[in-house]
């Protein structure tokens, strides 16, 4: 795990005009990489790298970046892990290529000698971010991983022919000719989602690179191209045992691989399925009792709401024999570790799990951790969402006939009582139609469109449509045979990328504390969502299949609990702790002429009673634009 960043431009003045940024950025991703840096500047070539190293493999000197090969031809800045690096250096050998070092990054130098990069890609089994600079074709190729495990920012002028890149979007602001302007699409994403997906970010003309994509860039202008994608989507036909085994034998495989380290490793542990199946295999393959960590809210009387999947981790680590730790978060400093968390992420980000995130992993570094295994992804693949199924019950009430649907709404209108207004919001999704935009986004808008037109100042409405067409084009790129089997691609395609995944890189790289996902082994992910939606669950039960692939590894606790899922006490922390903060920050948002008066006057009185996750969400924007665009300076030591 490391952070990278470069610039390759056809004007090759900006590389010595600007010699003092490469130095910054050292010192803004030096958390990313505490053990090593290295920069090499080549002017003639308007080229020039960062790096900064958190070693795991190969802690030698030898695996010091930016590598080269001998000849001198290839130059690679990673950021990442591969972990089939062994087969694919034994088969390098073979071919008569020699190495200099234990490192999976060698390989990736050789392999593109290779195979070509097309090749490389796909052969690799990993998650990682990498700038591959070919020497001789005097071409550069950026890559990410097929989950978006690792995140990589880019920014493209056409005016200078100038491509910079980085792992985080600090590292490219910090040039003086990247103006720092909020984008319009960007802003709708943020307030639609609570996250801004790929290939957009919250800055006009700086994106990210979408997960399985490649970027080539010869002087000339920037191509991008997809190069892995999920092509047989919930059309495997096979029996249940043959699907048990397929995810058995793959599981097995994805976390003994993830075990490979030269420093200490443990586990998230959640008490969930998914977490318990990696602990469970992890148990099984070491030696050593693992060492486990779940994190736990303390709210006073209200806590134990908060606390149901911290106390099944203790049962699970019990069961495992492991060496389990509870970090209880506090309600103190909320507002302090807000700032903090944002300045690490770079962008609004709306979950208020990145709190516990942040902490954690900050205390699971102190206690000698380098590496970290976790159960993300599980969820998606194997049907763990009540949505899921919620939407299998809607396809059911969009087969009785209209006048029956319009009908019942009516009575429903006005009737009280929790069940039957879930009831009658199952009825307003089979209005829908399913497989658009619109149908995702009533799964997970946070600010519906005619919140979003009523919020923001009329100058910035023009986007509103972004969020809609996004969905609309990732669901242009897969045939899907059910709804349910798109909504869990969208889902792994969007949140699992650009929510998940970047939540979980930014907070724990933030103390260098990396992060590997076995379910997210692209090979597990392609067998995973190849099988049918409805074989993977029970008509009112989540994760069947896994359940039973497993049932032999899975204390009893886990197996018939229902999810609970993580989430945290948002409601006291905005109630309790941040409110006379928190109406401040939005308050001046309407002086950044991004929000108008009027809304924000009408959140403070409305959204604050029933809906303290928009408050959060606007108060994440509000501390995101005071650092980001506000300051002329990103200032490390103050955030």
């Amino acid at each position: 795990m490391c952070g990278i960043a470069g610039i390759y431009t056809q004007t090759s003045e900006l590389i010595l005009r600007y010699q003092s940024v490469f130095s910054e950025i050292k010192r803004l991703l030096k958390h990313r990489g505490p053990d090593d840096e290295g920069v090499e500047i080549l002017p003639d070539k308007g080229l020039g790298l960062v790096h900064t190293r958190l070693s795991v493999i190969d802690l030698s000197p030898a695996g010091r970046q930016p590598m080269w090969d001998e000849e001198r031809t290839v130059a690679i800045l990673f950021n990442g892990e591969i972990y089939n690096f062994i087969e694919l250096r034994r088969e390098l050998i073979e071919y008569g290529y020699q190495f200099r070092s234990r490192s999976d990054t060698e390989v990736l130098v050789l392999g593109y000698k290779a195979w070509g990069i097309e090749g490389l890609l796909r052969k690799i089994n990993g998650m990682f971010a990498f700038a591959l600079w070919d020497n001789v074709r005097n071409q550069l190729f950026l890559a990410r991983d097929r989950l978006g495990e690792k995140p990589l920012y880019y920014f493209w002028d056409p005016g200078t022919r100038t491509l910079l890149f980085a792992s985080e979007i600090k590292a490219i602001l910090v040039w003086p000719f990247v103006r720092r302007t909020v984008s319009p699409e960007g802003l709708h994403l943020y307030l639609a989602f609570g996250y801004i997906p790929s290939p957009y970010t919250i800055f006009q003309n700086i994106f990210k690179l979408s997960p399985g994509h490649l970027l080539r860039y010869d002087g000339d202008s920037p191509r991008i191209e997809r190069y892995w994608g999920i092509e047989n989507l919930g059309r495997w036909r096979a029996s249940q045992r043959e699907y048990q085994e397929a995810v058995r034998e793959g599981l097995i495989r994805a976390v003994a691989r993830r075990l490979v380290s030269d420093v200490p490793l443990g586990a998230f542990l959640s008490g969930g399925v998914d977490s318990s199946v990696v602990v469970g295999l992890m148990s099984r393959l070491q030696s050593e009792p693992v060492r486990t960590f779940t994190s736990a809210f303390d709210v006073g009387p209200r806590s134990p709401k908060y606390n149901v999947d911290a106390e099944a981790a203790e049962v699970v680590a019990r069961a495992f024999s492991t060496q389990h730790t509870c970090f209880v978060v506090k309600m103190e400093n909320i507002m302090d570790l807000l700032y903090r968390v944002i300045w690490n992420m770079d962008e609004p980000h709306a979950n208020p799990t990145l709190i516990a995130t942040y902490l954690l992993a900050h205390f699971i570094k102190s206690r000698g951790i380098s590496v970290i295994l976790s159960g993300d992804g599980g969820d998606e693949l194997f049907g763990g969402y009540s949505r899921y199924l919620a939407d299998f019950q809607v396809g059911l009430l969009r087969r009785a006939p209209r006048w029956m649907r319009s009908a019942l709404r009516s009575f429903l209108q006005r009737a009280q009582g929790k069940s039957l207004r879930k009831f009658l919001k199952a009825l307003e999704k089979a209005e829908m139609i399913p497989g658009t935009g619109e149908w995702y986004l009533s799964w997970w808008e946070i600010f519906p469109s005619d919140e979003r037109l009523r919020l923001i100042d009329r100058s910035w409405c023009e986007a509103w449509e972004t969020p809609y067409r996004l969905v609309d084009q990732v669901i242009s790129q897969v045939d899907a045979p059910t709804s349910q089997d798109l909504l869990a691609y969208l889902d792994l395609t969007l949140w699992v990328a650009d929510e998940s995944n970047m939540r979980v890189d930014k907070m724990c790289m933030a103390h260098a504390l990396e992060v590997r996902a076995p379910f997210l082994d692209h090979e597990i992910v392609e067998r995973a969502m190849a099988i049918p939606f409805r074989e993977k669950v029970g008509l009112w039960k989540e994760k069947r299949l896994l359940k039973e692939a497993f049932s032999d590894l899975l204390p009893e606790i886990v197996l018939h609990r229902p999810k609970w899922g993580w989430f945290s006490p948002v409601y006291y922390w905005v109630k309790d702790a941040i409110w006379e903060e928190a109406s401040q920050l939005i308050r001046h948002l309407s002086e950044t002429g991004i929000f108008s008066k009027e809304a924000v006057r009408y959140t403070e009185k409305e959204i604050a009673i029933h809906y303290p996750h928009r408050i959060w969400s606007m108060v994440v924007l509000a501390i995101w634009h005071e650092i980001f665009i506000e300051n002329n300076k990103i200032e490390i030591e103050k955030w």
